[in-house]
């Protein structure tokens, strides 16, 4: 059986293992630009300001793990609800 092209982009799509790897990739990203943005706001001599941009990045870097890997669980079949 010879599949097209629009049928092998949607079989690859399906694979867990493919989608497992995207949603690791887009993590690692997202937490690269958070930390790029917050070594960008770090520069005041503020303390304060530095602390707070300190604890906004580490929720954002915990809020991002989180929800990456609920949605691993979620397509290798795990009920997460």
């Amino acid at each position: 059986m010879v599949l097209n092209f629009k049928d092998r982009i949607q079989a690859w799509f399906q694979d867990p293992v493919f989608l497992t790897v995207l949603i690791v990739a887009v993590a690692l990203i997202l937490i690269l630009i958070l930390k790029l943005i917050s070594i960008k706001m770090k520069k005041g001599k503020n303390k304060r300001g530095f602390t707070i941009i300190k604890l906004l990045e580490s929720i954002g870097k915990y809020l991002i793990i989180i929800i990456s890997v609920f949605s691993i669980f979620s397509i290798w079949g795990v009920d997460v609800t």
